[in-house]
């Protein structure tokens, strides 16, 4: 009789799922002990039947509670996912393999709150409780890896702070401190790959720092975004973070510049918006 091998009680050949996703390739049979390992590495197609997904809470002008989610894979609007714990603007968002968190923010009489809660990707339905920040922040940033989320600025009490704390998406909980930015800012935007966050802009400055993930250690100098920039959004791959948008001299500007995660150095031209 031949080995037994994974993804097939008499198989010579092993077989591999081939993603995380509802639309990828796993054709094969696997035990109970085998896809939860699959399932923690990452690669092991969940029961959702949405794909890849990005999803989108609450805003501003009338301040919304509303959840709306897209499948990265096609194109369309966005369709209904649930709804945030509390209606609220000027949040962060921030999402894993398993999770999106969702994190401070003002209500609609301006009370600015310390609230994260969180959805799963399967199934849909409204966020819950996470845990709480450290202290109540609006216009905060946030990224992180599938492991840790770092989340940088903001206003508390109407002043901008140099706070960062962490949370991991394992336990959930309360923001934990990690360390403290070059300078007090807000408005700032967030961007990182696996090991690597950086903080671009905010508070009427162009200083773009970085930090590990994993650690708690001293926020460096990476360089400089090509203006003073408040406002402005970011994006990363495994290599590279874009940065676009935003308001300079309380202008809004069209402006997209990119640097390499990796390296340290000044933001480079892109395009326009």
């Amino acid at each position: 009789m031949p080995n037994r091998y994974t993804g097939g009680f008499i198989t010579n050949t092993e077989v591999i799922p081939a993603g995380a996703f509802s639309n990828s390739v796993a054709s094969g049979v696997w035990t109970l002990q085998e896809a939860l390992m699959y399932h923690k590495a990452g690669i092991f197609p969940n029961v959702s039947n949405i794909g890849p997904t990005g999803a989108f809470g609450g805003g501003g002008g009338s301040v919304l509670s509303r959840i709306d989610f897209i499948n990265i894979a096609t194109t369309g609007n966005a369709a209904d996912w649930g709804d945030l714990s509390q209606a609220r603007e000027q949040l962060a968002g921030v999402g894993s393999a398993t999770n999106g968190v969702f994190l401070g923010g003002a209500i609609a009489d301006g009370t600015v709150v310390n609230t994260m809660d969180y959805i799963t990707w399967s199934p849909q339905g409204n966020a819950v409780d996470w845990g709480d920040l450290s202290s109540a922040t609006n216009k905060l940033s946030v990224a992180g890896n599938n492991v840790r989320s770092v989340i940088g600025g903001g206003q508390v009490s109407g002043s901008n702070v140099n706070k960062v704390e962490f949370f991991n998406f394992a336990s959930g909980g309360n923001g934990v401190d990690h360390n403290d930015l070059s300078a007090t800012r807000s408005e700032l935007s967030a961007a990182g790959n696996a090991t690597r966050v950086l903080f671009a802009g905010g508070g009427g400055t162009d200083t773009i720092d970085w930090m590990e993930i994993a650690s708690a250690a001293t926020n460096i100098d990476f360089g400089n975004l090509a203006s003073t920039t408040d406002q402005l959004s970011a994006c990363a791959s495994s290599t590279r973070a874009v940065f676009g948008g935003g308001t300079h001299s309380s202008s809004a500007i069209n402006t997209i510049q990119y640097v390499a995660i990796g390296t340290l150095g000044n933001a480079s031209d892109f395009g326009d918006l």
